[in-house]
């Protein structure tokens, strides 16, 4: 099968710069801004590769469908229309005068109060525990675009597509050195829609979230292994999910995995790590230096600790008996995308 089509590399711009002019645009030079994305530029020039980000851009363009990079909330990404996660703290945008106004108070900006003229905006993901790790690129594709795909990775690189690998789980795996290309015979719909980002209105998707999701699709309990809200099911729990914190701390605790647990959830205190930053968090806060952190934040997540550095015996016991738990992009990735697909599914 033959593909026509010319492929132009570049446009006189590297990478950073393109994503400085965009961010100019929509915010004007600010440094808060601008030193972030300078800081994912670094991290991405020294743990992957510019390049396939390039190649994204360009199937980004000439693909009928959203390319979104699924495991990586770096601001730069979502600037470039390659994420659907705003990770910058907290905040208003005004679009007319690009005022940006960040609002330490407040964790997330799905919490902050409507403020005329200014949307809200802010999942505040803080990026230092990806940074400990290794960086890649995954990304889903229709799978009658997988030819294509393939095609144009010989036309595009030099050096061919890196490496074909893996069928796992019905889903066949093809990656360059980075970037991992998970061909479905269906994409969630979302993947679909034109202008997706316009379809997010804070104020539904946190009436969807509080109302829909936490009655009707919050699951409690699992057969084995167990989770760690398994006897919350006997307490009226709903009524402590007072704001997005609450619901993503309880959703992280339903995606955790434990040896026969039972834990004592105050959500006011949040007391028991639910994801992997914050064990990352937790580690930091008691003097661990950051790879230290980091390595054990993974291996906890995985059943693969060993000697646990003994810090609160009750908190210590926990991440002990954890198998397995989320990272905080993956849980709100999973309350957006299943606003979208709710949203969507109900103008078909």
């Amino acid at each position: 099968m033959t593909f026509v089509i010319i492929i132009i590399r570049g446009d006189g711009m590297n990478l950073e710069e393109k994503i400085l002019r965009i961010s100019r645009v929509k915010y004007g030079e600010n440094p808060f801004i601008e030193d972030r994305i300078k800081k994912e530029m670094e991290v991405i020039r020294g743990k992957s590769s510019e390049d396939e980000i390039d190649f994204l851009l360009f199937l980004k363009e000439n693909l009928d469908q959203n390319i979104l990079i699924e495991n990586l909330p770096f601001f730069s990404f979502y600037l470039l229309g390659l994420s659907l996660i705003n990770p910058l703290p907290a905040h208003y945008y005004n679009e007319k005068t690009k005022e940006l106004i960040f609002v330490n108070e407040v964790e997330y900006g799905v919490d902050l109060e409507k403020k005329d003229g200014f949307s809200r905006d802010g999942f505040n993901i803080d990026l230092s525990y990806i940074f400990e790790n290794k960086i890649y690129f995954e990304v889903q594709i229709d799978k009658k675009y997988e030819d294509r795909v393939r095609f144009w990775v010989l036309e595009y690189y030099d050096y061919g597509p890196g490496y074909l690998w893996c069928i796992y789980k019905g889903m066949e795996k093809c990656g360059l050195y980075f970037t991992h290309f998970i061909y479905l015979d269906k994409l969630n719909p979302l993947y679909y829609e034109k202008n997706i980002y316009q379809d997010i209105d804070i104020e539904d998707f946190k009436d969807y979230l509080f109302g829909y999701y936490l009655n009707e699709k919050i699951e409690l309990k699992n057969v084995y292994p167990r989770k760690a809200t398994e006897s919350l099911e006997n307490f009226d729990y709903e009524e402590n999910i007072r704001s997005f914190g609450d619901f993503i701390y309880l959703l992280g605790l339903t995606k955790t995995f434990t040896r026969a647990y039972s834990l004592f959830i105050d959500f006011a205190n949040r007391n028991y790590p639910s994801n992997r930053e914050e064990i990352f968090a937790y580690y930091l806060d008691h003097g661990l230096d950051r790879e230290r952190a980091a390595k054990l934040a993974c291996d906890i997540s995985f059943s693969e600790a060993s000697n646990l550095p003994e810090i609160n015996p009750e908190i210590d016991d926990y991440l002990k008996k954890i198998t397995h738990t989320w990272d905080k992009t993956s849980l709100v990735k999973v309350t957006l995308y299943s606003y979208l697909d709710y949203k969507i599914n109900a103008l078909i």
